[in-house]
């Protein structure tokens, strides 16, 4: 097997992988999203600060 050849099906496993692992990553974002509108709807998200200023 050429060099050329062996580093193109070396690529091609890499962006296969970074593909696969995205298309992942993003339905997981969309189910942790889903989760959330349904855990408790209607509720407003509580945000605290505090008094002082972040530094």
């Amino acid at each position: 097997m050429k060099l050329e050849k062996k580093r193109s099906s070396s690529m091609d496993k890499i962006m296969n992988k970074l593909r696969s692992a995205q298309m992942r990553a993003q339905e997981m974002r969309r189910s942790m999203l889903a989760n959330q509108a349904h855990k408790l709807p209607g509720l407003p998200i509580r945000r605290y600060h505090s008094a002082e200023p972040v530094r």
